[in-house]
C-alpha cells in the first residue's frame, strides 16, 4: 500500500536572459519515496517567462517520518543551485 502527495515545488523566473534545458532533480537523504514524477523537466525559458513545476511523490504506506533532501536545479547556461526540502508523507 502506498500514499501519495503532490506539491508545486518550483517556480522559475528569468528576468533578463533565457535559460536552456533546465533540469530538475531531488537528491534524498535517507529514506525516500518510491516514485517521483515531475509535471515537466528539461525546460527552456524565454527572458521574463515563468513556469510552475509540480512534483508528485509516492511513499511506502508505512512511512511516517519526514523525508529530507535537496532539490537541484541547473541548465546548459544556468549554474546549478540546491534548495533544501522536507516532505511529510
Amino acid at each position: 500500500m502506498t500514499s501519495g502527495s503532490e506539491s508545486d515545488l518550483f517556480l522559475y523566473r528569468n528576468p533578463c536572459l533565457g535559460a536552456r534545458l533546465i533540469r530538475l532533480r531531488v537528491e534524498w537523504e535517507g529514506p525516500q519515496p518510491y516514485i517521483s514524477i515531475y509535471s515537466d523537466n528539461y525546460i527552456d525559458l524565454l527572458p521574463g517567462e515563468k513556469k510552475s513545476i509540480s512534483l508528485a511523490l509516492t511513499f511506502p504506506g508505512d512511512m511516517t517520518t519526514q523525508v529530507r533532501g535537496r532539490s537541484v536545479v541547473g541548465g546548459n547556461n544556468l549554474a546549478a543551485i540546491e534548495i533544501p526540502i522536507a516532505v511529510n508523507p
